[in-house]
């Protein structure tokens, strides 16, 4: 079965896939699996607002990990890895610095940057690293390869 957000089940569903509403917590082997949030960041007045939900990861012994997908107004609790949205339509770098000061994870780890060049990209990490949780080690993953995290 798949779970996901109220505004995704009907989709689902129509096209024949069995589908629920993930309003709980979810045990996907050893890892629980939390949804928070409601609905995606405002991107303009007049655009509707849709269904978004974050994830939060946990496995005894293992860092916590928080995926906010498109909205950072969620409350999921101290996590040890939080990946945040570099650069998004809808977000402003005072946003995404205030959502890593907010937190203040040890480790955060930038998603959502495809619309970003080379030095937009190093602008906007620097400004991650800069203006961020001030105990938060920024780990870029791209072209890392396999990357470990310890609590």
């Amino acid at each position: 079965m798949v779970r996901c957000d109220p505004g995704s089940l009907p989709v689902l569903v129509g096209l024949g896939i069995d589908a629920a509403v993930h309003d709980g917590p979810t045990r996907v082997g050893a890892v629980t699996v939390t949804p928070h949030g409601e609905l995606h960041a405002v991107i303009h007045d007049e655009m509707p607002r849709i269904s978004n939900l974050g994830v939060r990861l946990e496995a005894d012994g293992e860092p916590t990990l928080y995926h906010p997908g498109d909205a950072l107004d969620a409350d999921f609790g101290t996590v040890d890895v939080l990946a945040f949205p570099l650069n998004a339509p809808w977000q402003a770098s005072k946003e995404m610095t205030a959502f890593l000061r907010r937190h203040n994870p040890r480790y955060a780890v930038p998603i959502h940057d495809r619309l970003l060049n080379e030095r937009g990209r190093d602008l906007y990490l620097g400004h991650a690293a800069g203006f961020g949780g001030a105990d938060t080690e920024i780990r870029d993953l791209a072209g890392a390869g396999a990357v470990e995290f310890t609590r």
